[in-house]
């Protein structure tokens, strides 16, 4: 089974198909020469907009509980994050987790849009506070699941978790690897993704995520599962300031600044 992973903020081109395996392909850049689109820098200093790759990075960490960072833009930049659309045929999913301390319990979050930025499911559900990590990974665990009932075949998933991503994208080839108590978690999230046509697991920043993580805080302060199918039902402490819109996509960008 061919995979891609990717850790660009910005929208992947559709993949060139790849030989079937198996009942479905999951997508790994490396391997099939993936070449995301470079992301937009600019010097708040200067002023001066850079087109491409921020500098060499070091290699990715351990995974860690706290569901690990992104990597950031070099200091002395900005990086503009918008969300945006999967592409034609394509269902996109942004999942998010929210966790306060240990003993606590955690949220998840998850919604569903699709290439025209209309929305599709959202849902909001509470789970124990074992780690951030948990808590990530089973907010995607919800999403693939809905999207399977749904009957969707191909699917972009994004989360704002790279110890998640890399798990479950294939960057990190062992599940056991996975940290104390989300060794299940990783296992049900690996077979799950099997089951579609076509998968494309990547990072996003967290200012490309904010519908999944107030969703995430909701699920998290109510204690209850919640799963909606109309927007209208959706509360205002979601749809506030108008990120998330029945009538399509809006363009709203965030900043991510290192100075």
């Amino acid at each position: 089974m061919e995979l891609l992973l990717c850790h660009s903020p910005l929208p992947l081109p559709l993949p060139v198909p790849a030989p079937r395996c198996c009942s479905g392909s999951v997508f790994y850049g490396v391997l099939l020469g993936c070449r995301p689109p470079p992301p937009q820098f600019r010097s708040p200093h200067s002023g001066l907009g850079i087109l491409g790759p921020p500098p060499r990075q070091p290699p990715p960490a351990d995974l860690q509980e706290d569901g690990g960072a992104a990597s950031p833009p070099p200091p002395g930049f900005e990086l503009v994050v918008s969300w945006r659309p999967p592409p034609d045929g394509w269902v996109k999913l942004n999942t998010d987790g929210s966790f306060v301390g240990r003993g606590s319990s955690g949220g998840a979050g998850f919604v569903a849009r699709d290439s025209e930025g209309l929305f599709v499911f959202a849902g909001a559900s509470s789970c124990p506070g074992v780690n951030p990590l948990y808590s990530e990974l089973w907010a995607i665990r919800a999403a693939l699941t809905r999207a399977i009932e749904a009957g969707f075949p191909r699917v972009l998933l994004e989360s704002d978790s790279s110890s998640a991503v890399d798990l479950l994208g294939g960057r990190i080839k062992n599940a056991n690897a996975a940290p104390r108590g989300t060794k299940r978690l990783v296992q049900d999230c690996l077979a799950l993704r099997c089951r579609f046509r076509e998968i494309i697991i990547q990072h996003t920043y967290r200012e490309g995520n904010r519908v999944a993580d107030r969703l995430a805080a909701l699920g998290r302060r109510s204690g209850q599962d919640r799963f909606y199918l109309h927007f209208d039902d959706l509360p205002d402490a979601v749809t506030r300031d108008r990120i998330l819109s029945k009538f399509g996509l809006i363009k709203v960008a965030s900043i991510v600044s290192l100075r």
